[in-house]
């Protein structure tokens, strides 16, 4: 099967082989080379927060849906609340 590329440089590939691979628009794959060519393998999961030089450190992505932009502000209000609600 030969494969085409746009004009914007994207690599479009055909119903039939997306589905057969399960690839969607929110699907990451990651790209692995060699002398051969591209490989595109499924993200393996990581740990969200990893021990780096004996720090926590988020990696930046997560699974939930939490707003962190929202999380001081609600967490500060809920600790008004029951602290003055007694």
């Amino acid at each position: 099967m030969i494969i085409n590329i746009d004009k914007a440089g994207r690599v479009v590939l055909p119903k039939n082989v997306r589905a057969e691979f399960g690839f969607t628009p929110s699907t990451d794959r990651e790209r692995l080379t060699s002398a051969e060519g591209i490989l595109l393998r499924p993200v393996a999961e990581q740990a969200l927060m990893q021990q780096h030089e004996g720090l926590w450190v988020h990696q930046g992505k997560g699974t939930t849906n939490v707003d962190w932009s929202q999380a001081p502000g609600a967490v500060r209000e809920e600790g008004a609340d029951s602290d003055w609600k007694a």
